[in-house]
């Protein structure tokens, strides 16, 4: 458990759903240093992170999709010096990472940077298992507070969505539920672009905690409906403007468009 208080302020701590996890009400991504639309020299990811934890932030989350295991790698290395006890460490799981067939000619896109790695989606009982120890090896630390079934949804996955959604409920969730019996994470969640993904498997899963990105806004609160599951969003200011907004999805790559309200 993080401390519940730093040099600078006091940090109320919240419980994570039905779960014994507690967290503070900030907690930064690393999205950004898996190189998405930027390069990012080694020494500047390390001295935004060494930033932020002297500034007092003890909760992290990152993907083996940012920057295709990059972000994870670079966290890792950071978190490593520090007490396991003193952070919170979230992670994601459905895709896993595999050597490319022409590594020479392989296309990192949407990352600008990021590692020369395929990835596969993978929701099924071996998949969420893989994509786990994989994040585990990345990190290089052995236990993460939270995991997050990542991007499962139509922009995405397209036409192959149902079938991704069936593994899941088949044999991915009997995974996530014994990584959890197991001790080996305090709580499982789902990461969500789409609202109608995010009714589907609120009600169909156990899931602790729900990240919500694209559909939620400081004027758009209409996924605070959830309950008894603990949330977290992305992008209360996204693109520094709030309103109301629509999703769409092409390539991979998931895009707000905005009604500006003010």
């Amino acid at each position: 458990m993080p401390p519940a208080t730093n040099d600078a302020t006091t940090v109320q701590l919240s419980p994570v759903g039905r779960s014994d996890l507690v967290v503070p009400p900030f907690s930064l991504g690393t999205g950004p240093l898996g190189e998405l639309r930027s390069f990012v020299p080694e020494e500047v990811a390390q001295a935004i992170l060494a930033a932020a934890w002297n500034g007092g932030v003890r909760s992290f989350d990152t993907a083996g999709w940012y920057g295709r295991g990059l972000a994870e790698h670079r966290l890792g290395t950071f978190l490593r010096g520090k007490q396991r006890a003193d952070y919170v460490l979230t992670t994601k799981v459905g895709r896993t990472l595999h050597r490319p067939a022409n590594p020479a000619g392989f296309d990192r896109s949407p990352w600008v940077g990021g590692l020369n790695f395929d990835v596969a989606f993978d929701y099924s009982y071996d998949g969420i298992m893989r994509s786990f120890d994989q994040a585990l090896q990345r990190l290089g630390i052995e236990t993460v507070d939270g995991i997050a079934i990542h991007d499962l949804d139509s922009g995405f996955l397209g036409d192959a969505f149902d079938g991704h959604r069936r593994a899941l409920l088949d044999s991915g969730a009997r995974a996530l539920a014994e990584i959890k019996a197991a001790g080996m994470v305090r709580a499982v969640g789902m990461g969500f672009n789409l609202t109608p993904e995010l009714d589907l498997f609120v009600n169909a899963l156990d899931l602790d905690y729900a990240l919500v990105a694209h559909p939620y806004t400081l004027l758009d609160q209409g996924s605070l409906h959830l309950h008894q599951v603990g949330q977290g969003t992305f992008t209360p200011r996204r693109l520094n403007m709030l309103g109301t907004q629509r999703t769409r999805c092409a390539g991979g790559v998931c895009a707000a468009e905005y009604r500006q309200r003010i």
